[in-house]
């Protein structure tokens, strides 16, 4: 009896849910170089020994919580905020996709211009990021990844052209997107419809601010719109370039899909004989940013058999404890800084197969 009675409280424990809670636990680590494909320039078919490295990341149970002193050192959970306050649980898994999307176009933009071309970067609106739960964004049916390309007629290049228009507006004003319309497959790719008019009334700014940092945004802002929007961005590229991440969410992938993609291009194997795991975000400049889970993504690692591992450089100190002397840590805050580790690792320079800028971009 007393055995039945814990294999039903389990059942219903599991089935519980802290809300805003995610359970994390070391996940696995897979090559870069075999998931992206090149057409339009020169590419090798060797790829280098450079692997990104997820976590799985899941709404924390109630017995999830219950049994967390059963689990193992590095393969337990830790809880964390993935959502803002008010964030249905919902948008999680589009969220993930859509830091994936941005990820991936700033990782070819960084890539190429760590080799040395000149590309010009167009903003093309604002991604929905967040949506208020109980907004009025949300009964209007705007969702994560939507793209917001217009307001009042006003194009919307940035996410700093909405924060401007929106903000001094007293709420309760009726104001007019016009929106994209995201859609997302059952593997995570996004693709956008035409664009389409929403209308919704603005709302009291309360703690949605967006960023300080926008020139001519106003000091006393009034009101918001519920949401929270990221910069989409579009570059012409000298050749196609895609890389398949089918199910993989999130952002921490940007810098290893950059390095691979800088094989990819180079004639020389940038990691020599090394096996490289690399976790670590990516923006359009080449700045290396911060992630979650690192010290799961530590042991990752290690059980793929990783030799090195490259990490954002304020991390280190989350993965050494785990890596200790079998896993070599490196700590950088751009590309330029992994490609010097990497050239100190394997001896290897990059030489690129097509000369920066020799030939038109495509759009």
């Amino acid at each position: 009896m007393a055995v039945a009675l814990i294999m039903v409280a389990s059942v219903v424990l599991q089935r519980i849910t802290l809300s805003g809670y995610y359970q994390i636990i070391p996940g696995s680590a897979r090559a870069v170089g075999p998931l992206i494909s090149v057409s339009g320039m020169p590419s090798t078919t060797r790829a280098a020994d450079i692997y990104l490295v997820d976590v799985y990341v899941t709404p924390l149970t109630a017995w999830g919580w219950l049994t967390a002193p059963l689990h193992r050192p590095h393969e337990t959970f830790q809880m964390s905020d993935y959502l803002a306050p008010g964030v249905p649980d919902s948008e999680f898994a589009t969220q993930g996709y859509l830091d994936m999307d941005l990820s991936k176009r700033a990782a070819a933009i960084a890539a190429l211009r760590a080799m040395g071309w000149q590309l010009t970067v167009t903003p093309v609106g604002a991604n929905i990021y967040a949506v208020l739960g109980k907004s009025l964004a949300w009964r209007a049916g705007l969702r994560v990844a939507d793209r917001i390309v217009s307001v009042d007629a006003i194009t919307v290049h940035t996410t700093c052209d909405l924060i401007r228009y929106t903000h001094p507006l007293a709420p309760g004003r009726l104001v007019h997107l016009g929106v994209q319309t995201a859609h997302v497959s059952s593997v995570g790719r996004i693709t956008y419809g035409t664009t389409h008019t929403v209308a919704l009334h603005t709302a009291a700014l309360g703690n949605w601010a967006g960023p300080a940092d926008c020139p001519g945004a106003p000091i006393a802002a009034r009101s918001s719109l519920g949401l929270e929007v990221t910069n989409a961005i579009s570059a012409p590229l000298p050749a196609t370039i895609a890389v398949s991440t089918d199910n993989i969410g999130g952002p921490s992938a940007g810098l290893a899909m950059t390095l691979a993609l800088i094989d990819h291009l180079s004639a020389t194997k940038i990691t020599g004989r090394a096996h490289v795991a690399v976790t670590g975000t990516i923006d359009q400049w080449g700045n290396v940013g911060e992630v979650g889970g690192v010290a799961e993504k530590t042991a990752a690692a290690m059980a793929a058999g990783a030799t090195d591992f490259i990490v954002p450089a304020s991390q280190v100190g989350e993965a050494t404890p785990v890596a200790g002397s079998r896993l070599h840590v490196w700590g950088v805050s751009t590309v330029r800084e992994a490609l010097a580790d990497l050239t100190k690792l394997s001896g290897v320079t990059i030489h690129p197969l097509t000369q920066p800028n020799s030939r038109p971009l495509n759009s």
